[in-house]
This record gives structure tokens, C-alpha cells and sequence, in this order.
């Protein structure tokens, strides 16, 4: 068997669960990142706390750690619901937008205006405790 069939091989097997990636590595079936993929199956606030993917936790009562795996069927039909891939990087894009602008807004006292969201910034000294 040569290389090129493993490959083959391997791209129609498709996974039922998947595990997250190890930290500072991207995800082999996707291309996330760890931390992307915690904000997607763990309740937080940028998910309004209804992780829109499944994944189940596998952990004994007397442990302390445990493995996550996230539902693979889930996951792709979150990302198809995004529609085509430059939508997808919009959608993702658009949250972590959202959550930037929370805390640029907070540490350097700027409001948001509408439309846009353009900043007003207010020009105040900004005092750190």
C-alpha cells in the first residue's frame, strides 16, 4: 500500500467524535484552534451560555481531569449553517468582533455608536487600579 492510499483511506473514514486539539495546534479536521472549539461545546459568554455544539465529557467521579469529545456530526453542521467558507470566517469573525469591542470598550472608556459600530471615544484619562 502506498502513501497516497493511506491518505485516501483516511479522508473517507469519518470520525463520530472528535478530540480537542493540543494547545497551540489547530484541529486536523477543521483547521480551529483549541480555543475556538472551547467557545463552540462549553457554555460561555460569547455563546450566550448555549454552546451550539455537542460534545460530552468522559470523566470518573473521583477524577479530576477528563477527555473532551466533541460530536463531529454537530460541529460540521454548525459550520454549514454559516453557510459557504467565507461566511463561516465572517460568522466566527463577527463573535470574536463582538467580543473585542466589549473589552477595548471597558479598558480604554469608548461607546460604541450604531450602525457601524464605530467608536466614540470619549477623551478621558483612563485611571488603572
Amino acid at each position: 500500500m502506498h502513501n497516497n492510499d493511506i491518505v485516501q483511506k483516511q479522508a473517507l473514514i469519518r470520525p463520530e467524535y472528535i478530540r480537542l486539539p493540543k494547545p497551540g495546534s489547530l484541529c486536523p479536521h477543521t483547521g480551529l484552534t483549541r480555543s475556538k472549539l472551547n467557545e463552540l461545546v462549553l457554555p460561555c459568554r460569547a455563546n450566550g451560555r448555549k454552546p451550539p455544539v455537542k460534545s460530552i465529557s468522559l470523566k470518573a467521579k473521583h477524577q479530576i481531569r477528563g477527555v473532551r469529545l466533541i460530536l463531529f456530526e454537530s460541529l460540521l453542521a454548525h459550520l454549514k449553517s454559516f453557510g459557504n467558507a467565507s461566511e463561516a470566517k465572517e460568522g466566527i469573525s463577527n463573535a470574536c468582533r463582538k467580543k473585542h469591542r466589549f473589552f477595548f470598550a471597558k479598558r480604554f472608556n469608548v461607546k460604541f455608536t450604531g450602525a457601524g459600530q464605530s467608536p466614540l471615544i470619549q477623551h478621558q484619562k483612563v485611571t488603572r487600579g
